[in-house]
């Protein structure tokens, strides 16, 4: 699968098109649009959820299996999260860069749109999770 940041949507929770999403919504559009792109994943059905319930395999996301972190490739999906009590608050996907470092795009609150974020320093230790197609 191939993941896209072009004229990235703009952050509005509970939204998830290509206009506007948030992280789980962002993740969750490109899928699809990645499903219907491919006849590999043809017949796959994932439900538009929550960041954490997609880590839990609800909704049809049970199609992706868990991957270490050391072994995190482009198109990989990433949780992570900055608070303690919500270990799987906020989802990703991995893209390589220009720079051949991995990074994830992610709609970001704070930035009000979906960026692309190194997987390094501080977000490398807050991963909570990576998964990769089945």
């Amino acid at each position: 699968m191939r993941w896209s940041i072009e004229n990235p949507p703009v952050y509005t929770w509970g939204r998830a098109d290509d206009k506007e999403a948030d992280c789980s919504g962002y993740v969750w559009n490109e899928l699809i649009k990645a499903i219907q792109a491919s006849a590999q994943a043809s017949g796959l059905l994932v439900i538009r959820t929550t960041a954490i319930r997609m880590y839990q395999g609800l909704d049809g996301w049970d199609v992706f299996t868990q991957v270490p972190l050391d072994d995190a490739e482009e198109s990989d999906i990433v949780w992570w999260t900055f608070t303690d009590d919500r270990p799987y608050g906020h989802v990703g996907a991995l893209l390589l860069g220009d720079n051949g470092i991995l990074q994830a795009a992610h709609a970001s609150f704070s930035k009000k749109q979906v960026i692309l974020a190194p997987v390094r320093y501080t977000m490398f230790s807050k991963i909570s999770g990576l998964k990769r197609l089945k």
